[in-house]
């Protein structure tokens, strides 16, 4: 048994090396870059093997029997206490917009989801949350067994997130790992937590309606925002194809008089 413990300590170890360097990485590139897609996916590979090498003996700790629940109930806890914390993160982002110092932390750790392309951004932002919950709040909270994994598990998580330089990934790290680790502990299994996981990552794509509610009324099919982010004094309507996201002005500039020239587009 000691040997197995070792093990399984020696994986998650290594695997949170690996997966530090790779998340830092995949943050480093720069928005609409073709290269964040293989990225993501590489750093969603590291958390499963990671999980996989490092799995307990026999299988996760069975929830007690006064506390044993159907998958069903698991994952609507789950959806529920997800839903409460992206809203709450929502609400925070929207203050924090307000606030010109820490905009662009703000704007710094959604940039991916808005310049990317809808749909692949989503699959990897969910992939991912199923797979940190698989590792974090799977095999690294049973590696933890008898040293207070709830908090432990929920400290290194948020310095894995610290060290990709955005303090606010760091802070949302601290609290949506304490939120998971705590429905770890309360259902013993991971429905709950991949589903609050997921709940509040599949909603980063709102991140428009947030720091620029003007924006909404130019969302696109294809995931753009109209945003008035943009140097020119104009609206900008911003559509997404691969692998770039492209924005044009809604209106011509202004003349070299000062007299606004007609909107090129009805409104």
């Amino acid at each position: 048994m000691g040997d197995s413990v070792t093990r399984q300590r020696l994986a998650c170890g290594l695997t949170l090396v690996v997966g530090t360097l790779v998340l830092a990485w995949s943050l480093s590139i720069e928005p609409a870059d073709a290269l964040f897609y293989p990225a993501t996916a590489l750093l969603a590979a590291v958390w499963f093997v990671g999980a996989f090498l490092a799995r307990r003996p026999g299988g996760r700790e069975a929830p007690k029997p006064t506390e044993a629940r159907r998958p069903a109930a698991d994952v609507a806890l789950g959806a529920g206490v997800g839903a409460a914390l992206a809203g709450a993160f929502l609400v925070g982002a929207l203050v924090l917009t307000q606030i010109p110092a820490l905009r662009d932390p703000v704007q710094q750790l959604l940039d991916h989801a808005d310049r990317g392309v809808f749909v692949v951004v989503l699959v990897l932002t969910l992939v991912n949350g199923v797979a940190e919950e698989t590792f974090f709040r799977g095999a690294l909270y049973d590696a933890l067994r008898g040293h207070a994994p709830v908090v432990t598990s929920t400290l290194v998580y948020t310095v894995v997130t610290a060290a990709s330089g955005i303090w606010m990934l760091a802070f949302a790290g601290l609290v949506l790992g304490g939120v998971c680790a705590l429905l770890r502990r309360r259902t013993g299994t991971l429905h709950a937590p991949r589903r609050a996981s997921s709940s509040v990552k599949g909603r980063r794509r709102s991140r428009c309606c947030v720091t620029s509610p003007s924006g909404c009324r130019g969302r696109s099919r294809r995931g753009g925002c109209a945003t008035r982010s943009s140097p020119s004094p104009w609206p900008t309507r911003c559509t997404t194809s691969w692998p770039r996201r492209t924005c044009r002005p809604t209106s011509t500039a202004p003349s070299t008089s000062g007299a606004p020239r007609p909107s090129s587009t009805p409104t």
